[in-house]
């Protein structure tokens, strides 16, 4: 069932319908992302943008106060991803860029993905996007997700590495 029929039904809260202009922005988004040539990207970065476009609509969600009314009508009707909001409520993943980057199973040492480790406890070589997300930190330190396709902020450059 797509998200317009979920926002018509009429136990939907109002500031859930308030919403559709975020959920018709997120479709245009994904369905650019869909008709891009992928011809000239590496397998790993097709789902960059997808891992991008989902954190950008959640985090949207998340930072306008939904009531608690309206967040249970979202994650009942899969309109959001629950398990990542529920983290960015936890300390330390609240800049989390997605679920992905901390499922151990990902990776072949059973750890977290690179892009958890803050940059200044990594090696200036170690700086580049996670192959699973795309995002170069999204640890709390470093303010957010900083994606493959930004320029880092300034205060990143001039960081002496351990």
């Amino acid at each position: 069932m797509s998200w317009r029929v979920k926002l018509a039904q009429k136990t939907a809260p109002a500031d859930v319908q308030a919403l559709q202009d975020l959920f018709e922005r997120h479709d245009a988004a994904v369905r650019v992302l869909m008709e891009e040539d992928i011809s000239k990207k590496m397998r790993a970065e097709l789902q960059w943008g997808v891992h991008r476009a989902n954190y950008e609509k959640n985090r949207s969600i998340y930072e306008r106060g939904v009531s608690e009314r309206g967040m249970r009508y979202l994650v009942k009707h899969n309109l959001v991803d629950a398990k990542l909001i529920a983290k960015w409520k936890k300390p330390g993943y609240e800049r989390l860029c997605s679920t992905a980057a901390v499922t151990t199973s990902n990776t072949n040492m059973g750890t977290v993905s690179i892009c958890r480790v803050p940059l200044r406890c990594r090696q200036p070589e170690q700086v580049r996007p996670s192959v699973l997300t795309g995002c170069v930190t999204c640890a709390t330190e470093d303010d957010g997700p900083i994606w493959w396709n930004e320029e880092p902020p300034e205060r990143v450059l001039t960081w002496v590495f351990c």
